[in-house]
């Protein structure tokens, strides 16, 4: 590189012309140094990361390769049947992947990352609706359970009342609970469910001397004298 000066030459331009030369050179190194480092980042983007998949048993899916380019998209979809109360669930380095259209996608990490798809139960949630006068308490406190899970819970009627109805309702449908003992059970349908319970009205009568203690339902109902 070639200076021309002209001029008085003294110590103020002596001290001029060496910061120019700084400033110079400064400006050559830096550039230098951002050529390599755009070679450095353009060589690891070139680079192919290994993947790995780890799939349970049963679930099939469309091809994916062994290894891509950092920051390369990657997409796929789970091409097996779906099991009633269950799902897949599909993790990126421990990170969970949700489908968009039955796709997945994601953006290749620049490591070697591991993509897991593990077959998981659904839960389904349990409400309580209309129970007037009526304790209901689900065993466990339990507020959702997987398809095929069995469910059991009590139904007692408050004082003066008899328990009427006992079911449960999902899907525009309505069961009947099973009383099993002093409990009521029900099989978890894949579907969230609401506990129903209804009751009646009691009506005691007690009847001393000759005729004996009767409990009736229908206040209107004719009581006939049942002798000793």
């Amino acid at each position: 590189m070639l200076f021309i000066f002209t001029g008085a030459y003294n110590e103020k331009t002596k001290l001029l012309l060496f910061v120019s030369l700084l400033s110079l050179t400064g400006c050559e190194e830096t550039t230098t140094s951002n050529e390599s480092s755009f070679r450095i980042t353009e060589s690891t983007q070139n680079t192919k990361r290994e993947l790995s998949v780890e799939a349970d048993s049963g679930i099939t899916y469309s091809t994916i390769q062994s290894s891509y380019k950092a920051e390369e998209t990657v997409s796929f979809k789970i091409s097996s049947k779906s099991v009633e109360g269950k799902t897949v669930e599909v993790k990126l380095n421990g990170e969970k992947l949700s489908p968009v259209n039955d796709t997945y996608s994601f953006i290749m990490p620049d490591q070697a990352s591991l993509l897991t798809m593990k077959t998981i139960n659904l839960f389904y949630q349990i409400s309580v609706g209309q129970h007037d006068q009526v304790s209901l308490t689900i065993k466990g406190n339990k507020k959702e359970a997987a398809f095929g899970e069995m469910i059991s819970f009590t139904a007692i009627a408050d004082d003066g009342y008899l328990l009427d109805k006992v079911s449960y309702q999902y899907n525009s449908f309505s069961q009947t609970c099973d009383l099993m003992g002093d409990h009521y059970e029900l099989t978890m349908p894949s579907a969230d469910i609401t506990l129903f319970a209804t009751v009646k009205d009691s009506h005691q009568i007690n009847i001393n001397s000759e005729y004996c203690p009767v409990q009736i339902i229908d206040p209107k109902a004719t009581i006939l004298p049942i002798k000793k």
